[in-house]
Parts: C-alpha cells; sequence; structure tokens
C-alpha cells in the first residue's frame, strides 16, 4: 500500500511547486530573483535567500543518500558543507542552484514513488529515527527556511531594492 507515500509525495510537491495553504511554495518565492536578489542581506551577519537554499538543499541531499540506502551518509551540522557563507555569486551558479532544486524534487519523487508505507517505519540509519521521521523533519525544515526566504524577499523590496 502507498496510501501514506502518496500523502508525502503530495507534500513534496505543494511545497516545491505547489499552492499550499500557508503561503507561496519554493518555486514561486525564487521565482523572479536573480544572484544579486538572491545574495542580497538586510544587514551583515544575516543569511540571504541563496545561503538558505545551498542549506536546504544540503538536507535535501541527505534525505536523497538515505533514501537511496546510503544510511551511513552524515552532514556535519554547521559545518561550511551545511552553511556556506557565499559571496556575491554569478547568475549562471544561482540558475545551477534552482536547478539543483528542480532535479532533486524529482529525485525524492522517483525515490518515494518506489516505496510502500511499511518503508517509513523502517531506520533510516542514525539513533532509531525511522522514514517517516526523516521524512517530516525534512519537510518541516524546508518550511522554516521557506518562511524565512519569502520574508527576505518581501523585506527586499520594501526596501525597494
Amino acid at each position: 500500500m502507498k496510501k501514506e507515500i502518496k500523502h508525502y509525495l503530495a507534500q513534496w510537491q505543494a511545497i516545491y511547486d505547489g499552492k499550499p495553504w500557508y503561503g507561496p511554495s519554493l518555486l514561486t518565492v525564487l521565482q523572479g530573483l536573480d544572484a544579486e536578489a538572491a545574495y542580497w542581506k538586510p544587514r551583515p551577519g544575516a543569511h540571504s535567500i541563496i545561503e538558505l537554499l545551498h542549506h536546504v538543499l544540503c538536507w535535501r541531499r541527505h534525505l536523497v543518500q538515505r533514501l537511496s540506502g546510503n544510511l551511513g551518509f552524515s552532514v556535519e551540522l554547521n559545518s561550511p558543507e551545511d552553511w556556506t557563507a557565499h559571496e556575491a555569486v554569478s547568475e549562471k551558479q544561482w540558475e545551477e542552484m534552482v536547478k539543483e532544486l528542480e532535479g532533486n524534487q524529482q529525485e525524492i519523487a522517483r525515490l518515494l514513488n518506489g516505496k510502500q508505507d511499511a518503508f517509513l517505519e523502517e531506520d533510516s540509519g542514525k539513533g532509531g529515527i525511522t522514514f517517516r521521521e526523516r521524512l517530516e523533519g525534512t519537510i518541516q525544515h524546508d518550511l522554516y527556511h521557506l518562511g524565512q526566504m519569502a520574508m527576505l524577499k518581501a523585506l527586499r523590496r520594501k526596501t525597494g531594492l
């Protein structure tokens, strides 16, 4: 049976490019941004949209590795891999990040489509965390940072940039 898997797939799709009830999707927030806008920070020391997207992608890559069976894969929290301080980036680099998000979204959907609901209760490779908990945690993580990106985009617009 795949009733719960279908539920998670629907959530992933809504976050990515759907019309979730809580606000804009990732693609909606990223739409219309160029590299300069994605790098903009409201103050020194704050994260930019590009840094937040890099961080989201890091943990989505982590999920793909675990869903693919690489249960030993890990990312060190707060490491340069997790949080990369981006200086100004080119349009090409920005477009590549957005394209990576698209590919990652497709890979998550492909991997989940190959699973049955019982898979959700399996250990995902660290500390007894099930795949259900890992999926829910990654969804919550995406939503948290999506909200930050949406606020940064709105704040930049309010400053007239």
